[in-house]
């Protein structure tokens, strides 16, 4: 961060340009003159991946300088990558820094007003093999990826003429594909212990004794397709006498 800040400081002083470091000032401070400053430049770290919203031309650029694995020795990681030695890279510090790619990258687009670039200096991304599973996550988020530093100029003026050109999608009820098993009328069954059930239009706590009272073949099965669909282990309750099930629609 010091070594980019201090590169890019006689060049951003000749172009009256501004730039913003961290640690030189605080987050909100920095973040509120990067904010009224359309022209500025801001240097900052890991503090900037997370609550830090800038929506209009004040940022159209963001820039990573290398992608953001976490440190080899992370504690934290070593204790919930336990049991996964032999798979380390692929089940914890590869998603770990995928999720920080996608919170870098959310800073840019914060409105449907907003357009931006999003630049990754790293050229493993490239070169790689896990290079080609970040490119196709970015590229089903919407990203157009590009190696051309004149598309990239050609897009960036295009955009200060017509502005985003996003749309919300229309919101179409028809569009919506519900089971018919999520529209079923369940019996509640009413428990000393409990004191309190409720059904909403948005959810419904369903309580039964046992599979065959309250609960039918076909929500468990239901239940079954989704696990299956996220590679996840049907959960069993502690207390099979009881079950409780939470159905949002």
């Amino acid at each position: 961060m010091n070594i980019i800040s201090t590169g890019l400081t006689n060049f951003l002083n000749d172009k009256n340009i501004k730039l913003y470091v961290q640690d030189r000032s605080g987050v909100e401070k920095l973040t509120k003159q990067f904010k009224e400053d359309e022209r500025s430049v801001l240097v900052g770290s890991g503090s900037f991946f997370s609550g830090f919203s800038v929506p209009g031309k004040s940022l159209i650029s963001v820039i990573l300088t290398k992608l953001p694995f976490p440190v080899p020795d992370d504690p934290f990681l070593e204790l919930i990558g336990q049991g996964y030695e032999d798979e380390f890279f692929k089940m914890i510090r590869f998603p770990y820094m995928m999720n920080k790619l996608n919170q870098a990258a959310g800073r840019l687009i914060r409105d449907i007003k907003d357009f931006g670039i999003f630049t990754i200096l790293d050229p493993r991304i490239f070169t790689k093999e896990y290079g080609k599973e970040i490119q196709a996550d970015l590229i089903k988020q919407g990203y157009k990826i590009t190696r051309s530093f004149e598309e990239v100029t050609q897009f960036i003026k295009h955009k200060f003429i017509n502005g985003a050109e996003a749309q919300y999608r229309i919101y179409k009820r028809e569009d919506i594909e519900i089971k018919q098993i999520l529209w079923e009328k369940q019996e509640v069954v009413k428990k000393e212990s409990i004191k309190k059930t409720y059904d909403t239009t948005t959810t419904k706590k369903i309580e039964a004794q046992n599979n065959d009272n309250g609960v039918t073949e076909s929500q468990i099965e239901f239940a079954k397709e989704i696990c299956k669909q996220f590679n996840i282990k049907l959960p069993s309750p502690k207390n099979k006498k009881h079950l409780i099930y939470y159905i949002n629609i």
